[in-house]
Formats: structure tokens, sequence, C-alpha cells
């Protein structure tokens, strides 16, 4: 049986600029013959499932991980060990997107592991839903108003905080789709948006005062 996947798209991807990624067509989910035929480990089927993700799980890992070499290398694994996977995929129950960032999110966090020797802050599971009638956690937040500094306090925010902002106004993905890749409910996703905004307009804040000092 081949399984075989092209890397190509990450090797020649752009520099990560402050656009949001398109969300892929092809093959997006639920499409059972092309899911069954890359269980089969046909080529082309392969390619249509992983290869319309690429760009944007690339763009994700070089967020995550701070620098280009470390998500081209991060990315290779993950979907190599996805193309090895395919046969727990089932046919269609699940998000093939989702399924993919999830296995390239649990590989970011292995390598911060390794290499930072931390221990991963996950929520404990007590999270309830916001019902307070105000807007969203990621509608609090203009990513059109000075780019540069948004990205430069998401950079600052602690791991669990910064990949549920990416995968929400990077990748524009739903908190159902989030929870699913993140492995928490859809309302602990929520609060932790939540928090995580909060964090960044303290972020911006200090950043503020400090440059209004100097």
């Amino acid at each position: 049986m081949e399984q075989a996947t092209s890397i190509l798209i990450v090797a020649n991807a752009p520099p990560l600029s402050v656009q949001k990624f398109s969300r892929p067509s092809a093959a997006s989910g639920g499409d059972r013959s092309v899911i069954q035929r890359a269980k089969d480990g046909e080529r082309d089927a392969i390619l249509a499932l992983i290869q319309p993700h690429e760009g944007e799980i690339f763009g994700f890992l070089r967020r995550m991980l701070g620098n280009q070499h470390d998500a081209q290398d991060i990315c290779q694994e993950a979907i190599y060990k996805a193309v090895r996977a395919l046969g727990r995929l089932e046919d269609d129950s699940r998000d093939v997107r989702a399924w993919l960032f999830q296995i390239a999110r649990n590989e970011a966090l292995n390598f911060i592991r390794k290499r930072n020797r931390i221990t991963y802050e996950g929520d404990d599971g007590r999270a309830n839903l916001l019902v307070d009638g105000g807007p969203g956690p990621d509608e609090q937040i203009d990513p059109g108003k000075d780019v540069d500094r948004l990205y430069a306090a998401i950079d600052q925010l602690p791991d669990h905080e910064r990949e549920v902002v990416l995968l929400r106004l990077q990748h524009e993905m739903r908190f159902r789709e989030i929870a699913e890749v993140i492995g928490i409910t859809q309302s602990a996703a929520l609060v932790r948006m939540h928090r995580a905004t909060n964090h960044l307009r303290d972020l911006m804040l200090e950043e503020e005062e400090f440059h209004g000092r100097h």
C-alpha cells in the first residue's frame, strides 16, 4: 500500500501575514468516497484530503512555535502521522480539517514540552457557557485595528490561550471545531477565548502605557 502526500506547499509557503486564511472547500469533511479511497492508500485521494489544509496548518504552527524551521518540521511530522492514522478516521462523522489541526496541535505541544520542559496547562472541565448577552469573546477583538500590536500581544500569550485565539481569529473556526481540535468542551473553548481576550486587552494596555511614558 502506497502512502504518500505532498509537503511542497509547506516549503514554498509565503511569509505569515495578517490576513485570515480562506477555508478550503475540497474534501473538508464528509466525502465518504474520498476518505475511503484514502484509507485504501490511493495517492490522489490522500492528496485531496490533506493538501488543501497544509498551508493554514503551517501558518498555525508557525505562530505557535515562533519560527518557520520548527513549523516545517512539525508540519511534516503531523502530516506523516495523519497519513498513517487514516485508518482510524471515520468515514462520515469527523471533519477532516479539524482532525488534521488536532494532530498538528498535539505535535506542536509535544515539541513545546520537550523544548521548554513545561507542563501544558489545560482547562479543569468546569467552565460554563457565557450567557451575559454581550458580544462574543472574539468580537471584542478587532483584527483590523493595529494588527502588528495585536499579533505581538498574541505572541506573548501562554500556549493554551494563544492556540484558541489563532484558531478563532486567523483560521475562523467555530467553537465546536476549536473544542474538537483542542480536546475540550465547547463551553470550555468559549471561556478560554474569553480569558485570552481579557489577557490580550491587558497586554495591549500595558504596551500603550509603556510607550506613553517613553
